[in-house]
């Protein structure tokens, strides 16, 4: 394939989520990204998400999953209440022709603490053929 062939099959798809108030302590839908109909090829599915959270001894997690497969989590514990926490998260993969969906979702670990969501971001990206 060419570079002229490339770009013309580069796509991207993102949506974004913010001001989220008060996330339970069960995993709640933070944003859902249905893809377009792409072609087959290597793409990077990532996410940035800032967030605040007021505990030092109790934790925040994260997850997110592709097409309906396993979840995978992050788990994070704040060393201070009045910190934004940032994460960002990305990696390259083989997909197949098609629509594809991701999930990402959070909750804290108990409801004694407030846990907000500032922005989040999904975005799904053509990298390569």
């Amino acid at each position: 394939m060419s570079d002229i062939e490339l770009f013309n099959t580069l796509t991207y798809d993102t949506i974004k989520a913010s001001a989220i108030s008060d996330i339970p302590d069960v995993y709640t839908e933070i944003v859902v990204l249905n893809s377009g109909d792409n072609e087959a090829g290597v793409y990077e599915f990532g996410f940035s998400l800032s967030f605040n959270f007021d505990s030092t001894t109790t934790a925040a997690f994260i997850q997110w999953r592709v097409d309906g497969g396993a979840w995978a989590i992050f788990k994070i514990e704040p060393s201070d209440v009045s910190d934004s926490i940032p994460v960002f998260y990305a990696y390259p993969k083989s997909y197949t022709s098609g629509v594809h969906t991701f999930e990402l979702q959070m909750k804290k670990e108990t409801s004694a603490h407030t846990l907000n969501i500032e922005v989040c971001d999904l975005f799904f990206k053509r990298v390569g053929v």
